[in-house]
């Protein structure tokens, strides 16, 4: 997670997430068959996660210092 966000500014950076255990796939309707996101169908389906991310009971992403640009 740390290099993938090297390039963001702090407050672009995720600082909580969750694991999703089932892939997003056009079986379970949250890919279109041009293999676009189905917002609703994920946001529906993953609401209580999301949830609690908002009230911050997912992981805390840890960032390395030095590697901040505040």
């Amino acid at each position: 997670m740390v290099r993938v966000s090297a390039d963001l500014k702090s407050y672009e950076r995720p600082t909580m997430w969750l694991p999703i255990v089932h892939p997003f796939s056009q079986d379970n309707q949250m890919l279109t068959p041009k293999m676009s996101l189905r917002r609703n169908v994920i946001v529906a389906t993953y609401k209580d996660k999301i949830d609690e991310l908002y009230a911050g009971k997912g992981h805390k992403v840890n960032y390395p210092r030095g590697n901040r640009d505040d």
